[in-house]
């Protein structure tokens, strides 16, 4: 074997473990949710770097990385939110962000790198394997409840509790599973019928659906809703050509989902609510829930925040700074522990708080290359619905949360897949 493919494999080797970070644990850490899987990434994506940097050398400038119109979207948001960091009051905040976050510039730049290396080293034919290997890991991700649910004690939380698996958080887990409940799908659907393939990913799928629903994170399951409803609407516009039964077809779907919903919430308090995952949480949705009105409270916050930093913000990862100088007391009905918000629980508004105007441009012009970009993937008519629709249930549930290693990454590998292609 060659030096240039001895270090193309390795690099390919060390891209393919990446995912396997997400089920790194370890209790004797300081945040062992979190630490031991962003110093991983760091330390994968520096070896990266090295290897490819020396590969180029090597081979003359043939695998230097190539800027699409989505990577390079991504590339100006990350340069937005670097110069919002740099000129804010708190620089080193948006440079490492806190360390029970981690999420600051650096992860954003050492992110944008990996989905880099992915789009230049993944070939085309290689992306189905890809994929298949991250969504086994998150399949194995939702196994580690079943863990927590046997033995509440190795992931801290009390048993009964909704579990987070080797995420830790709830929310953070139903986040990052969400996406990969429609990835399963279309690659059952591509793998031959009856192959052990086919059977792993069916197990693979229900896992992670298990672990998904079991979080029980009311954001999630909304953006799984709004998927499910494009789904809908699209099958039933592509099935009906004729324009009057199309509408009916349309108004009886909408009808059918407002009857459910309000079927769910007049009977809120109906025990039979309360024993179904999921549904139970979004039964008892109420204004007066601290964890809903304490965020209503924090999305104003970022408003305001916006309108007192609106060019470039207050800083990426600096909201702290506008929850603290904006406080409203109403935060300590939900004791001690609802008055720390460094992020208003909404990314888009976090990004519009802290990276102000410029950068929330920036942000959606590249949300809006993405949902273009996928109309032109080189798929089948129900993998592009399917695509759609995951970036659908992501881009919802980030309404009613904030990024974590887990969105990070998968953000990242979507971004890679739409570069390569």
């Amino acid at each position: 074997m060659t030096l240039s493919k001895f270090l193309e494999k390795s690099i390919k080797g060390i891209l393919y473990a990446t995912p396997a970070l997400l089920l790194v644990f370890y209790q004797e850490t300081l945040y062992p949710f979190l630490t031991l899987k962003t110093s991983g990434l760091y330390i994968f994506v520096a070896i990266i770097a090295l290897l490819w940097s020396a590969l180029i050398i090597l081979k003359k400038g043939e695998h230097l990385p190539k800027i699409t119109k989505v990577n390079g979207a991504l590339l100006l948001f990350i340069c937005i939110a670097t110069i919002s960091g740099l000129i804010s009051e708190t620089p080193l905040r948006s440079i490492w962000s806190t360390p029970e976050r981690l999420t600051g510039i650096v992860t954003l730049w050492v992110m944008f790198i990996y989905s880099l290396a992915l789009s230049t080293f993944i070939k085309k034919e290689e992306w189905k394997t890809y994929l298949t290997t991250a969504f086994v890991t998150s399949a194995l991700v939702g196994v580690s409840t079943l863990v927590q649910r046997i033995s509440p004690e190795t992931f801290f939380v009390k048993s009964g509790s909704r579990p987070g698996g080797t995420l830790g958080n709830p929310s953070y887990l139903a986040g990052y599973l969400i996406s990969y409940l429609f990835l399963g799908y279309a690659l059952i659907k591509n793998a031959a019928r009856g192959s052990g393939v086919r059977i792993l990913l069916a197990f693979s799928l229900f896992f992670a659906a298990f672990a998904f629903f079991g979080a029980n994170t009311r954001g999630a399951i909304l953006g799984l809703v709004f998927a499910i409803v494009y789904l809908l609407i699209v099958l039933a516009a592509e099935q009906l050509k004729d324009s009057e039964r199309r509408s009916r077809y349309l108004l009886i779907i909408a009808g059918i989902v407002l009857l459910i919903c309000g079927t769910v919430y007049s009977s809120a308090d109906s025990p039979v609510w309360s024993k179904i995952p999921g549904i139970n949480r979004v039964a008892n949705f109420s204004l007066e829930d601290s964890s809903v009105s304490n965020r209503l409270i924090e999305w104003r916050l970022a408003t305001k925040g916006f309108l007192e930093y609106p060019a470039f913000g207050v800083g990426y990862e600096n909201f702290r700074i506008i929850a603290d100088s904006n406080y409203d007391p109403r935060l300590l009905r939900g004791g001690f522990s609802d008055t720390y918000f460094d992020k208003p629980h909404n990314v888009p508004l976090e990004i519009l708080s802290t990276t102000g105007g410029v950068g929330f441009i920036a942000y959606a012009f590249l949300w809006i290359l993405i949902f273009s970009s996928i109309r032109r993937l080189p798929l089948t008519k129900l993998e592009k619905r399917l695509s759609i629709a995951a970036a659908i249930a992501f881009f919802i549930q980030n309404c009613f949360v904030f990024d974590t290693f887990g969105t990070h990454l998968t953000f990242a590998i979507a971004v890679a897949v739409l570069s390569a292609y």
